[in-house]
């Protein structure tokens, strides 16, 4: 119909979002505003009906879900950690401390491990699930974004002025390729 629909009520300061695999739920992320907690609130994609925000913690910025759609992980960067929320009993399960603050997060294809990459240190965080426990620390020269190919076991980072792809059944870098222009972003090709 190429018009505009109505406004969607979500958390305060929405800065992130993810469809459920299922195309059934948007769980869209809020901020908040320094005085409220960010929150995650599901949207209907059917009814475009927003459900019951639920708090995940202070400043959240990135979203992440498992393949199943039945966890999804959210970053705190001034908490220092990631919020385990079941998307199906709508809860939180756990809170997992850091020891740095993370900016972005990607997930296994296969959900079997998460990564947070902490832009001020210059460090991915391993985390094995679904015991939530922290694996490794991998050193990077820099990271901005981070891409996990589904044809791939390579996790692609994206730096300041580089790409480097990370292992990720020994967590350690593969390759590290410098770029003369900042790179502004990576995509996987349809074949991987």
């Amino acid at each position: 119909g190429q018009s505009v629909g109505r406004s969607i009520p979500v958390g305060r300061a929405p800065v992130d979002l993810r469809l459920t695999p299922d195309g059934k739920s948007l769980l869209v992320l809020g901020y908040g505003d320094g005085q409220h907690a960010g929150t995650l609130t599901p949207v209907d994609t059917a009814t475009s009906r927003p459900g019951t925000p639920l708090g995940v913690g202070p400043a959240p910025g990135s979203l992440t879900i498992s393949a199943t759609g039945t966890l999804a992980y959210v970053a705190s960067y001034d908490a220092r950690t990631i919020t385990v929320v079941d998307v199906t009993q709508w809860r939180v399960l756990a809170t997992l401390a850091l020891p740095c603050g993370p900016t972005d997060l990607a997930i296994m294809p296969d959900s079997s491990q998460l990564f947070a990459a902490c832009a001020d240190s210059s460090a991915i965080i391993a985390i094995s699930l679904p015991a939530n426990r922290l694996k490794a620390v991998i050193a990077v020269p820099s990271v901005r974004q981070m891409v996990m190919p589904d044809q791939s076991a390579l996790l692609l980072v994206v730096g300041d002025n580089g790409l480097a792809s990370v292992d990720t059944n020994s967590d350690r870098i593969m390759t590290a390729k410098p770029e003369t222009g900042n790179v502004v972003d990576v995509v996987e090709t349809n074949d991987g």
